[in-house]
């Protein structure tokens, strides 16, 4: 299936801002992204516009658009909303043997790039192991609602996949991975919880607000 421009810039754009490449403060201009990733303006006006309903840019009419600074108390409270989610989701999905082993298989894809530092990848596979379990829940606003919010917190996602606590996330997968095979839902949900409950710790420690 063809993808959309708009989706291409806005991926491209998400993915530079989530990295680092464009770091706060940086100044994102139309014309020159547009030449960049060879498309017109019009989707690189579309992808700015989701980023900043996302809170990752900052517009100004008629002045600038910027990649934001992490607001402490956005991402905060984006996280204790995915983490509800993903537990609510791990609390009603569905799963069967073959989703068990897509979850298995994103997880293989997980540790081996967390091993290689490449973080892109690490995301991605992150991505694929949670979208198994949302997918399985079947419920559109919950999966709508992850997607909506997840951009915010990416930026600590990255960091941890690159620091000290990715090892974590690897443990944490593998246990959630046998705590759904033997159809445990509860303990599931407790390890969900705690995952997600753990981006927290990305947070400065002097940060309180």
């Amino acid at each position: 299936m063809r993808r959309l421009l708009r989706d291409v810039a806005y991926e491209h754009l998400r993915d530079r801002i989530v990295f680092g490449e464009d770091p706060p403060g940086t100044l994102l201009r139309e014309a020159d992204l547009a030449e960049e990733i060879g498309v017109s303006k019009a989707p690189i006006r579309e992808a700015l516009a989701r980023l900043s309903s996302e809170g990752l840019v900052e517009r100004k009419a008629q002045s600038h658009t910027r990649v934001t600074e992490l607001d402490t108390r956005i991402t905060r409270d984006a996280v204790s909303l995915i983490q509800l989610l993903h537990t609510e989701a791990v609390s009603v999905a569905r799963l069967h043997a073959r989703d068990i082993t897509r979850m298995r298989a994103a997880n293989d894809r997980f540790i081996a790039a967390i091993r290689a530092r490449d973080v892109r990848t690490a995301l991605a596979a992150d991505d694929d192991f949670h979208g198994v379990i949302v997918e399985r829940a079947d419920n559109l606003p919950l999966a709508e609602t992850i997607e909506r919010w997840s951009p915010q917190i990416r930026r600590l996602e990255a960091r941890r996949f690159l620091g000290e606590h990715a090892e974590a996330s690897i443990h944490r997968h593998l246990d959630l991975i046998d705590a759904l095979t033997i159809g445990d839902v509860a303990r599931a949900m407790r390890i969900t919880s705690a995952l997600f409950g753990s981006l927290h710790d990305e947070f400065p420690a002097n940060n309180s607000h």
